[in-house]
């Protein structure tokens, strides 16, 4: 990066994201028929060559070809091995259901608790069971009836999706269009969906892994939600998704892998969320569609050239600490790019006390908004954490909204509530750190 010009300003609010999540094609049990997919490629796409943990640097006019994200393929084996997990009874499909699967029999995957059919009349691959799914060295067993669904359905009960279930071997699985995960899954295993033609992804809530490469080059996705509990999105995992127009990342998330969004070229906005620990090398190169970005400042490690070839960037907002510790993740950034050094943040915090009615209370749990438990100010400073430190085990405070419950049947008195309070940022200022203030509620 040759000229970075470093101020310090005021912005009135941080980036805010807005996800449209409107899955067509799957749900968890019975899905609605979908219109029929279509195929897109891009005809400037181009095909990754196998490297440790880099991608590639931006092809300029002239120039000679450079290596893509890499994706580690492993060799192709007879039979896919991966450890069986004791979990029960398997959950096979109803008889009519079975009676419905006129292209196959229900049959069961090797390694595995589960078992897969096509269902004829609605065109649709379910899988079901209980346990992991295994992983495939190369085709799964369902790549010969490509043409014969256009949904999957993945039951409750499955706890995670192997390793290019359905990627590119031998061919793309274009004519998915959407897919459902329910909550039992855990974990999308490596290249699980890499170059398929999906479109729009629902995930439930139970997720904590995002395996390497699980959606890259998927360059129809548009729509995906990551929910809360998602701990990890491994390298590459959404590199070469062409079409998204943006994402937020959840609270939850403590590691970004390196390239996990290389080349998202149509990607406009993110949230990163305070809490994150690692940011991977290139997380974001060549985002060119990318504007102004927040690193919050819970970073402790962040990678090089996260934001190569980010042609429109103008702005990244950063804590003056972690750009002086981390110089080498804002080289070979745009000379347009402004570092905005966020300010230490204001955050004040003092507990007062509410009153609850022990009348109320003998039937019937109470809430308490947190206005009349703690004065908070100036507005503006980012998001607001809770945590209680110690108190009546019957008063609880809700951890991102304030709001305090009261059950049941606690008897009349004062009890006293500590707890920490922090502020996590904006484009303006960085994290507060914690207060730790006292609040009373009153039950009389």
């Amino acid at each position: 990066m040759k000229h970075l010009k470093i101020t310090s300003v005021l912005l009135s609010a941080a980036m805010c994201v807005s996800m449209v999540i409107t899955p067509v094609s799957v749900i968890a049990d019975e899905p609605e028929v979908p219109s029929e997919s279509q195929k897109t490629e891009e005809a400037e796409k181009e095909e990754p060559e196998v490297k440790e943990t880099q991608a590639p640097e931006e092809k300029k006019p002239e120039e000679a070809e450079v290596a893509e994200p890499a994706r580690t393929k492993k060799e192709a084996e007879k039979n896919p091995e991966s450890k069986s997990e004791e979990a029960g009874e398997e959950s096979i499909p109803s008889e009519s259901a079975k009676n419905k699967a006129k292209n196959t029999a229900v049959q069961k995957l090797p390694n595995c608790n589960l078992t897969w059919y096509i269902d004829d009349s609605s065109r649709t691959l379910y899988i079901s069971g209980k346990g992991k799914m295994c992983d495939f060295s190369n085709n799964s067993p369902w790549f010969s009836h490509l043409d014969e669904f256009d949904k999957v359905v993945i039951k409750n009960g499955v706890t995670s999706i192997g390793k290019v279930a359905f990627s590119y071997y031998p061919y793309t699985c274009s004519n998915i269009v959407s897919v459902s995960i329910p909550s039992s899954v855990k974990t999308i295993g490596h290249e699980a969906f890499t170059s398929s033609g999906v479109k729009t992804v629902k995930i439930s809530k139970g997720l904590t892994t995002i395996g390497d490469n699980a959606f890259s080059y998927c360059s129809n996705l548009s729509d995906i939600n990551i929910p809360e509990g998602v701990t990890n999105i491994e390298e590459n995992a959404f590199c070469g998704c062409t079409g998204l127009p943006s994402i937020k990342l959840p609270a939850s998330l403590k590691t970004l892998g390196n390239t996990a969004f290389w080349n998202c070229r149509s990607l406009e906005n993110i949230t990163i969320p305070y809490g994150i620990k690692e940011i991977g090398d290139r997380a974001f190169e060549r985002c060119s569609s990318l504007t102004e970005i927040t690193i919050p400042s819970s970073v402790t490690s962040l990678g090089n050239g996260l934001f190569n070839s980010c042609t429109n960037l103008k702005q990244i907002n950063i804590s003056e600490e972690l750009y002086k510790a981390f110089p080498d993740a804002f080289k070979d950034c745009p000379d347009t790019v402004t570092i905005n050094i966020l300010q230490p943040n204001p955050l004040k915090v003092t507990g007062k006390t509410a009153k609850v009615k022990y009348k109320k209370l003998r039937k019937k749990t109470r809430t308490v908004s947190v206005s009349k438990v703690l004065n908070t100010s100036p507005n503006g400073t980012g998001s607001l954490i809770y945590v209680k430190v110690s108190g009546k085990k019957k008063i609880t405070i809700n951890r991102t909204t304030g709001k305090v419950t009261v059950k049941k049947k606690l008897k009349k008195g004062t009890y006293k509530i500590k707890v920490k309070v922090m502020s996590t940022g904006n484009a303006t200022y960085k994290a507060s750190g914690w207060k730790t203030v006292t609040f009373k509620i009153k039950v009389k």
